[in-house]
């Protein structure tokens, strides 16, 4: 009968998980740096020189 390992050492991760993570991190810094670059631009309308 298989033993199946329960509660041993964590699997190493699978690319495909960590193509997923990489690509939440991608996502996510894309997302703040259009934020942050829309923030500036509304910033540099509203304040007169």
């Amino acid at each position: 009968m298989p033993t199946t390992n329960q509660g041993g050492p964590q699997a190493p991760a699978t690319p495909r998980h960590v193509l997923r993570r990489l690509g939440w991190f991608v996502a996510i810094w894309c997302m703040s740096t259009a934020t942050f670059g829309l923030v500036a631009f509304l910033l540099r309308l509203m304040i007169p020189r």
